[in-house]
């Protein structure tokens, strides 16, 4: 990273221990490396000291110039998406995906051996992670699609995720602010849709931005999904927290 600058009155200063020298009229230039995550630098001149942050982030090789590319970046430092070269961001997401997502957004711990009246499942098809689906569906939330099947190897789509995220947000997120009272954007969701009171309630919370359609029926994108993910009140918490950034 750069630091350039005027120093007034001209002086030597120190940066991590590094002496830096100003010319005669108090400007200096100096690179300083960077490792990967976030670098400090402890300024000390005759008459102050300050410490600067700077993180130095990756993002993933086929987000270049992509809309997602920065959030990506932070999301993978934090662990909350995978460390690997691409991203894949059009790919469609499953059902079984999309909650190992939620269970890694929330910071979720399933509880084993839940039992559930059968009634809660009408048919069991799910052969992987079990207790994952069970923790939910034990926490009111209706992981069962129009088929009356779970279906976690299907691609979800845009409403699907919404419900899902909805009711994950109503039953775990304890600190959730008071809603925002703004108008109903999405002129394809009739006040007559069962599917619109989660999504303006995702839409009142900040969780999905506006827009004059909303699709319901279109699967929705891997990157669409994981920014909604990053809008949600523990990612944006963590994001505060480590990257001061303001919600």
């Amino acid at each position: 990273i750069l630091f350039e600058g005027q120093i007034y009155p001209p002086t030597s200063f120190l940066i991590n221990q590094k002496n830096i020298t100003s010319n005669l009229i108090g400007e200096f230039k100096t690179i300083q490396p960077l490792d990967y995550g976030k670098n400090n630098f402890f300024v000390e001149t005759d008459f102050t000291s300050k410490n600067i942050s700077v993180f130095y982030l990756t993002s993933y090789d086929d987000l270049e110039n992509h809309w997602f590319a920065e959030t990506a970046a932070k999301l993978k430092y934090l662990n909350l998406i995978p460390i690997e070269p691409n991203f894949f961001p059009n790919e469609n997401v499953t059902k079984y995906d999309f909650i190992n997502y939620i269970y890694d957004f929330w910071g979720l711990i399933p509880i084993k051996n839940i039992t559930l009246e059968e009634s809660k499942i009408p048919y069991d098809d799910i052969f992987q992670d079990k207790d994952k689906f069970y923790f939910l569906i034990s926490n009111n939330v209706n992981l069962v699609d129009e088929t009356n099947f779970i279906n976690p190897n299907k691609n979800i789509s845009r409403v699907e995720a919404i419900n899902i995220i909805a009711e994950v947000t109503k039953a775990f997120d304890l600190n959730l602010k008071k809603p925002l009272k703004k108008d109903f954007p999405f002129l394809d969701i009739p006040k007559s849709n069962p599917n619109r009171e989660n999504i303006e309630f995702c839409y009142q919370h900040g969780l999905i931005s506006k827009s004059y359609k909303f699709n319901p029926d279109k699967l929705i994108s891997k990157a669409e999904l994981i920014k909604i993910l990053s809008n949600t009140v523990k990612t944006k918490e963590l994001m505060k927290e480590i990257f001061n950034e303001q919600n």
